[in-house]
């Protein structure tokens, strides 16, 4: 995608629009298997031979527990301080789910990662993806990265 906005410029609504919902709808599959990405950026965003979106580079992905709640044994016992049973599962709700899916390392990259990352209390690796879709959504409407000024001279497209 990165190649495609550096040609084009910033898409039309209408573009931008078919373009997003694809991210979100990728997304949304990556998430239900437990999966986040962590490094989305248009970089990452590349198409095939009909332009649709395909999500690559996943090597800052990580996994979490999905669906009922039910996580490993070790990340719900480390969440509330306990001494895990190795390869255990237990169901885990309220907010020990939520901190048992939580994660630590601050990866990605600067310009994309929610300001939680950067932080040392953990993050929701969904929460976080979603952030980096909304930062590529301004790019793909406004031609140029959030957070700096959008004159022609610093447009990211610009060589």
């Amino acid at each position: 995608m990165f190649e495609f906005l550096a040609f084009t410029g910033c898409f039309e609504e209408a573009i931008a629009r078919t373009y997003f919902h694809q991210l979100i709808n990728g997304l949304a599959y990556c998430h239900s298997q437990g999966v986040a990405h962590r490094d989305l950026k248009p970089e990452n965003l590349l198409m095939d031979g009909q332009f649709q979106l395909k999500l690559a580079d996943f090597g800052l992905s990580n996994v979490f527990a999905v669906g009922t709640g039910a996580v490993p044994v070790d990340a719900a016992a480390a969440s509330v301080g306990a001494s895990p049973s190795a390869g255990s599962i237990a169901p885990v709700t309220g907010a020990a789910a939520a901190a048992a899916r939580l994660m630590y390392t601050e990866c990605g990259t600067p310009g994309y990662m929610a300001p939680e990352v950067m932080g040392k209390k953990g993050y929701d690796p969904v929460g976080t993806d979603i952030w980096a879709c909304g930062v590529i959504l301004f790019i793909m409407l406004a031609g140029c990265k959030c957070f700096v000024d959008c004159a022609l001279s610093v447009c990211f497209f610009i060589v």
